[in-house]
């Protein structure tokens, strides 16, 4: 077959032989390897594979039946893309990644089999395939393993609570979108909304609703690039790019606050908060929301005697007289408790 191995890596196969059995001693199936294969049929992949790389066997028009190694983990880039006589794949239980239209363009792959422990799927994994267009017929979300591969929703959209992770492209057909709500803790690691006939208006996330406009051309910041190693946040909730915090802006505090919420003993988050803690607090105000009010409260450290007054100003100014009480109720608690403990130790003293 002049095949061209190196250190474990087939790197191509310089012939176009309708039947491939590759040796043990291949670890990885390189780019392009098979590319443009037209007279390959059927191909018997060895254990010991472990990854096929990108377009590996795209193109492959004629190729029709694989059998995986049991020990496979990542399938590539547009690694079977426009394999067009393609109609079944059994994926082995170790896949854990399915690369952007890995199978895209298979015309006649009505039959997928996806292991359980999958964790991702790229962008258009399985565009253009009857076995996606047949879960489509079928359901509003396609959804595997709590993984949410593609949407046929409309107007106001509410993702269901079961969905973890978000594929690239899972919206591609999606039209007239109003609005989409995300579930807390989604994840997502590419563009959520590609084309402006699929762009929704605002988005939601961690109950928080924000434009999306406003948002999807922010710059990088150290606060969320922080959140996002920690798994706070994904940077493709906000088309592939970071967030960046300006010193203050509304809805992006109200994001903190929700945050913090879920997140309470992280040091930079607290660092931020109180830097900008009034601005924060006042807009919370504005929104009324009295549960994350509660909540702040139990963080003793940002409502201090220093800062209480004015919050009630604030509040009786804006005539939020629940929250004024609140807060004249938190101050007799433990301000002026804290206070009055602070005089009699520095009368003992002196």
């Amino acid at each position: 077959m002049s095949l061209e191995i190196e250190n474990g890596v087939l790197k191509s196969c310089r012939r176009d032989p309708s039947f491939v059995c590759l040796p043990p001693s291949v670890k990885i199936i390189g780019k392009n390897a098979f590319q443009n294969h037209t007279n390959l049929k059927s191909i018997l992949l060895p254990d010991t594979i472990k990854e096929i790389r990108e377009q590996a066997f795209a193109g492959c028009k004629n190729l029709k039946y694989i059998m995986f190694s049991r020990k496979l983990e990542r399938i590539g880039y547009k690694a079977f893309a426009d394999c067009r006589n393609l109609k079944q794949i059994l994926l082995p239980k170790h896949v854990t990644v399915i690369s952007a239209y890995a199978f895209s363009g298979c015309e006649k792959l009505s039959e997928i089999r996806l292991p359980s422990g999958l964790v991702r799927i790229g962008d258009s994994a399985f565009l253009h395939t009857p076995w996606l267009e047949t879960q489509m017929k079928h359901h509003e979300f396609v959804i595997f393993n709590r993984i949410l591969i593609a949407c046929r929703a409309e107007g106001d959209v509410i993702i269901p609570d079961e969905v973890e992770y978000i594929a690239d492209g899972a919206f591609e057909d999606c039209k007239n979108l109003r609005s989409v709500a995300f579930p807390d803790g989604v994840l997502h690691s590419g563009t959520l909304f590609s084309n402006a006939s699929n762009q929704p208006e605002t988005i939601s996330l961690y109950g928080i609703r924000l434009s999306w406009n406003r948002i999807r051309d922010m710059r990088p910041s150290r606060i969320f690039r922080v959140m996002e190693e920690r798994n706070f946040i994904s940077q493709g909730c906000y088309d592939g790019k970071y967030v960046y915090l300006p010193p203050y802006r509304a809805d992006d505090g109200y994001l903190i606050w929700r945050l913090f919420c879920h997140h309470q003993e992280d040091p930079e988050l607290k660092g931020y908060i109180r830097q900008y803690f009034i601005e924060s607090f006042q807009y919370l105000m504005e929104e009324n929301n009295i549960s994350m009010l509660e909540q702040l409260l139990k963080e003793e450290s940002f409502v201090t005697a220093d800062n209480i007054d004015r919050l009630i100003q604030t509040a009786i100014e804006q005539k939020h007289y629940e929250i004024q009480i609140l807060l004249m109720d938190y101050k007799a608690k433990h301000i002026s408790a804290q206070t009055t403990a602070e005089i009699i130790r520095n009368k003992f003293y002196l």
